[in-house]
């Protein structure tokens, strides 16, 4: 029997957080998630939000989530099995999915990494798209996410619910946070059908993606927005512009109510227990008034191809020969 000796963890401490090089994390796109011990998942675990995880990167060693109502693993493009592929870094791309409770129905928004990142932004981004393309009668609006701070649990989203109910798009919004072991979600669903799917087939470009998704559920099809950067909305600046969270502590809150009689001010819970009281923060700042906030237009988010780094367009270039002829225009002037 010979033992091996093992070669030297990728992983470095930082901050008191897991961190790899970008050298390991962009290296190759061998990148696949495979079963692990439970550990906090390495992107969107906080010291106020703990986020657990069963699942690890192959190469990089570092947990990361892998749920079917959230991953902080992404999908790559294109979906090649030439052996070079192992050595190249691929497009990443984004699916964001929201599922109507009213009408039982998901819609999922895609975009890819050359347009924009996945931040508060582009999530605050794609649910105000969702309820401007879902319009309803309705005059209160409940949400339900997880506790990831920075996606769902931040200020650029609370800057939307309240800009909603300036607006008179509702009348009440209740944003509520799932707690541990109530975690299961309608989008669970939704994304197990795409994943089941996407083992069949391959996409080369994002439209491929697309065609998977609506047909992952022939019975009752999701309906898929491909994103344009025009859909991107800077929220964050707004918010940095009018709101004073200081106080909020929204990190701590499982319960977010806005309401149109009350302008401004957000109303929290800790927990989801119907004795406990409402606590009460205005948030808007000092000589901001309620008229400014409702007849602003909201900042374009500015996006650039710049989040794709030169190593990684020369690996698209080499992929170029691989690709069908009408999926090589699309490579071709991401790379330019």
């Amino acid at each position: 029997m010979t033992v091996e000796p093992s070669s030297p963890s990728p992983v470095s401490i930082k901050k008191g957080k897991p961190t790899v090089s970008p050298s390991i994390r962009m290296e190759q796109s061998a990148h696949q998630p495979t079963r692990s011990t439970r550990r906090r998942c390495t992107l969107c675990s906080t010291k106020d939000n703990e986020t657990r995880t069963n699942w690890k990167c192959s190469i990089c060693d570092v947990p990361l989530c892998l749920g079917k109502n959230k991953t902080c693993f992404v999908l790559s493009l294109p979906s090649l099995t030439h052996s070079q592929m192992f050595y190249l870094r691929q497009l990443s791309c984004y699916n964001l999915g929201v599922h109507f409770g009213d009408s039982n129905r998901g819609h999922m928004f895609l975009w890819h990494e050359g347009m924009s990142g996945r931040g508060g932004n582009e999530i605050a981004s794609c649910v105000f798209e969702a309820l401007n393309s879902n319009p309803t009668v309705k005059r209160k609006l409940t949400i339900w996410s997880d506790n990831c701070v920075g996606q769902n649990k931040n200020k650029m989203l609370l800057f939307l619910w309240i800009y909603l109910t300036l607006t008179d798009k509702f009348d009440e919004i209740n944003h509520k946070y799932l707690v541990s072991g109530h975690s299961f979600l309608s989008c669970d669903r939704d994304f197990a059908q795409i994943e089941k799917r996407k083992r069949v087939e391959k996409c080369e470009v994002p439209m491929d993606l697309v065609k998977l998704i609506v047909h992952a559920t022939p019975n009752n099809p999701f309906i898929v927005t491909l994103l344009e950067p025009n859909n991107f909305y800077d929220f964050k600046k707004a918010a940095d512009m009018y709101l004073n969270t200081g106080k909020l502590q929204i990190s701590k809150c499982s319960w977010l109510k806005i309401t149109k009689d009350k302008p401004g001010v957000v109303q929290t819970k800790t927990t989801f227990n119907e004795l406990e009281a409402w606590s009460a923060c205005k948030v808007i700042k000092k000589g901001v008034t309620v008229n400014t906030i409702k007849e602003m237009d909201l900042p374009s988010l500015v996006c650039e191809n710049k989040n794709i780094s030169v190593e990684k367009k020369k690996d698209l270039q080499q992929m170029l020969p691989f690709l069908k002829e009408e999926n090589k225009e699309f490579f071709e002037k991401l790379i330019k």
